[in-house]
C-alpha cells in the first residue's frame, strides 16, 4: 500500500464525521487506506462506507482523529498541552510549594530499595528504552516543572491514538505513540498531586485493551516502581478495585522483587 505523495493528493475525498458533535473533516481516502488494512477494505472495499465516500466515527474523539489524520500524512503528531490546575495549593501556599521541591526528584531516580531499584532500572534501561524506540526519531517529551501542571490530558493523548491504531491495526502508529508514551513517563515528576494523572491513564489503558498488550505492561511495570508512593493515594486502591487485570499485571511485576 505504498502511496506516493501526488497520489494522495488526487485520491477520492470523504467525508469523516468525528466525536459526539459529529464535526465532518473531508480528508484524502489514500492518505490513510494506505497505512492499514481493514482502513483500505474500509474505504476502498465493498462497504456502504466505501460507496457514500461518508465514516461514522463520532466514537473517535476529535483531537485523536486529528493526530491520525496529522501522522497519515506527515507520520508524526502533536502532542498535547498539559493544563494548569489553578486550585492547587502550591501556587498559593508558599509552605506548600517547598513541600513539592523536598520531593521534586522523579520518583523513579529515588528508589526505596534494592528491589525495586532493580524493576526502575528495567524502565530506565537502554534495553528497554530501545524496545519502545520508533525507527525514525526518539521524542523528547516536554518535562514538567510544577505541580500544577496537569498531564492527564498528555498521556491520554498517546494512549487514545495507541488503542485507535490497534483498533484499525496501524503497527507503526502503535509503535510511535508507546514510545511517547514511555519517554514522558520516564521523565515525569510525580509531584504528589499529580497521582491522578497516572491513575486516569491506567484505568483507560485497562479499559480499552487486551490482556498483554505491551502498553498495559508498560503501565504495570512503572506503578511497580511507584507503589509505596501510590499506595498512599485513592487512585491506586480504585484501579485495584475496578480493574481485576490491572491487580493481577501489578503483583506480577511486583513479585519480580522477591526473584
Amino acid at each position: 500500500m505504498s502511496t506516493s505523495f501526488n497520489s494522495i493528493i488526487d485520491s477520492t475525498i470523504f467525508k469523516f464525521v468525528v466525536g459526539p458533535h459529529k464535526k465532518e473533516y473531508n480528508i484524502h481516502g489514500a492518505a490513510l487506506s494506505r497505512v492499514s488494512r481493514p482502513l483500505d477494505v474500509l474505504l476502498n472495499g465493498e462497504m456502504r462506507e466505501a460507496e457514500e465516500k461518508r465514516v461514522d466515527w463520532s466514537d473517535v474523539e476529535e483531537k485523536t482523529f486529528l493526530r491520525l489524520v496529522q501522522w497519515a500524512y506527515t507520520k508524526g503528531y502533536g502532542t498535547e498541552e498539559p493544563e494548569i490546575d489553578l486550585d492547587d495549593l502550591s501556587i498559593e501556599n508558599p509552605s506548600s510549594r517547598q513541600g513539592d521541591t523536598e520531593q521534586q526528584h522523579h520518583l523513579l531516580t529515588r528508589p526505596a530499595n534494592i528491589k525495586k531499584n532493580g524493576l526502575i532500572k528495567k524502565f530506565l534501561d537502554e534495553n528497554v528504552i530501545v524496545k519502545y524506540r520508533t525507527p525514525t526519531s526518539i521524542f523528547t517529551p516536554r518535562i514538567n516543572i510544577k505541580s500544577c501542571e496537569n498531564y492527564t490530558k498528555v498521556f491520554l493523548c498517546h494512549a487514545q491514538l495507541y488503542v485507535l491504531g490497534d483498533k484499525y491495526d496501524i503497527p507503526s502508529l502503535r509503535k510511535l505513540a508507546l514510545h511517547r508514551l514511555h519517554a514522558t513517563l520516564k521523565c515525569f515528576t510525580l509531584y504528589p498531586s499529580r497521582f491522578d494523572d497516572i491513575a486516569t491513564l491506567a484505568k483507560y489503558v485497562f479499559e480499552n485493551t487486551v490482556p498483554d498488550d505491551k502498553i498495559r505492561t508498560m503501565i504495570t511495570h512503572y506503578y511497580a516502581c511507584i507503589v509505596e508512593d501510590a499506595s498512599k493515594h485513592d487512585g491506586l486502591e480504585s484501579l485495584i478495585d475496578e480493574n481485576p487485570d490491572f491487580a493481577f499485571g501489578l503483583i506480577s511485576r511486583m513479585n519480580e522483587r522477591l526473584d
